[in-house]
């Protein structure tokens, strides 16, 4: 049940908020974020809160077992840019479903916990703008967690590994080889060209491991084009939170070699391989067997060392 007193929290911060929307309203009305969310509604009022007066059009698609509650909904109806859809299907399927209800030129994943700075996505929104080639750009995100005992939200380095990191080169395979050799988590909270964005995810297919569904995300953005590095702080990475197993969409315990060796996800595993080489023969001008031989190569290598969001 949510309190009263989160919710008078939100509204009046929403309040302050509204005398600085017209800094960044403009800019992010070209904008859709979708949060996919899971059991956390505290963090679904937070969101409504920061994103309220923004101009982005958001889409919350919410997969727990239970849909938030009607001071939530309440709150949420008196802003026509935020969208609520509870769906107990997978965070894949809820992500493609908003993708039915994106209208705008750019749209970009946040997660429930995190935080995007407004002024960073109008910078990023810029770069795309005054750029031909790149479908997405990201940049180095910034760590941030709050100590409850002393009440002090604390910022931190996180992320050097994108500081200056981005796929940029004109071969698709050429670049599905370089951002698999070293794999960084670049692309999942990248700002897209809305296009490429709901093509990539229209595409996608959930398993009970969310390291594949990540990976095949990062596959499918390299072979429709490049990501360029915008170098605006707009990512605030969260460390609020641990992760919420699910029934639908598995536990971050079930990591990707696992899943790619356990005998019990043959069937996931060969379907990921299937998608994967059918993608790659439809936007890539290759053989069969040079296609394969792509797709081997990526899952070695991110069977192999990463270099994660901090090296």
């Amino acid at each position: 049940m949510i309190s009263e007193e989160l919710i008078s929290w939100a509204n009046k911060s929403i309040e302050l908020q509204q005398d600085n929307h017209q800094i960044s309203g403009k800019q992010l009305s070209s904008l859709s974020i979708v949060i996919p969310t899971f059991c956390r509604k505290e963090y679904i009022v937070r969101q409504i809160a920061y994103w309220a007066s923004s101009g982005a059009s958001v889409f919350i698609m919410d997969g727990s077992p239970q849909p938030i509650d009607g001071s939530i909904k309440l709150l949420i109806s008196k802003f026509s840019n935020i969208n609520y859809f509870h769906m107990k299907i997978s965070y894949v399927d809820r992500i493609r479903k908003a993708c039915e209800y994106i209208d705008t030129d750019y749209a970009i994943c946040l997660a429930d916990d995190d935080l995007y700075l407004k002024e960073g996505l109008c910078d990023a929104i810029d770069f795309l703008n005054n750029k031909e080639s790149p479908i997405a750009c990201i940049s180095m995100p910034l760590g941030v967690d709050y100590h409850i005992q002393n009440k002090q939200t604390v910022f931190f380095p996180y992320g050097d590994s994108l500081e200056n990191y981005e796929v940029t080169d004109s071969s698709a395979i050429n670049r599905i080889e370089y951002a698999m050799s070293g794999y960084r988590t670049a692309t999942s909270y990248g700002l897209f060209r809305a296009t490429e964005f709901k093509v990539i995810w229209s595409e996608l297919q959930s398993s009970s491991c969310l390291e594949a569904t990540e990976y095949e995300h990062a596959i499918s953005t390299y072979i429709f084009g490049k990501l360029e590095n915008c170098k605006s702080l707009y990512w605030l990475r969260s460390h609020e939170c641990e992760p919420v197993d699910s029934e639908i969409d598995g536990s971050r315990r079930t990591t990707f070699d696992l899943w790619c060796n356990d005998p019990n996800f043959d069937e996931e595993y060969s379907l990921f391989i299937e998608r994967l080489n059918k993608r790659i023969l439809k936007n890539i001008k290759i053989d069969g067997n040079t296609a394969q031989k792509v797709v081997n190569k990526s899952v070695l290598l991110l069977n192999g060392r990463h270099e994660g969001l901090m090296n």
